[in-house]
């Protein structure tokens, strides 16, 4: 197959994207983020009636979880960023994130965390 050269006015790339991830949270096993039906099918694999599950960012994903996880007896709480909301500016744990610190000096204990708070660019 040879290559082809077409004129154009305009181009767009679409490379794709991929979720945005925290830095602060990198290094945990049981931080999750939410893309693709093999990420929802890990998500479901691991969360169990009664566990808490702490939602980073309260877009379509943030609350879809919630409203499934609870659905499902998990005890779920959504932390924004978004007036008047708070961060994450801290974890404890060791390879399991087991506590969350927020900026406004609240802490959240968790089993699991699911980072929702958008997208960035795959240029890969």
């Amino acid at each position: 197959m040879s290559p082809e050269t077409r004129d154009h006015e305009q181009l767009l790339v679409a490379p794709g994207d991929r979720p945005r991830r925290l830095a602060l949270l990198e290094r945990f096993t049981n931080v999750h983020t939410l893309r693709t039906p093999e990420d929802a099918n890990a998500l479901r694999g691991v969360i169990a009636e009664g566990d808490r599950l702490v939602i980073i960012g309260a877009g379509f994903i943030g609350h879809e979880v919630a409203a499934a996880a609870s659905r499902a007896g998990v005890h779920t709480t959504i932390v924004e960023a978004g007036i008047p909301g708070a961060t994450v500016i801290a974890a404890t744990g060791t390879h399991r994130v087991t506590h969350l610190t927020l900026s406004d000096r609240r802490h959240l204990a968790c089993d699991h965390v699911l980072v929702g708070v958008g997208v960035e660019p795959e240029l890969d």
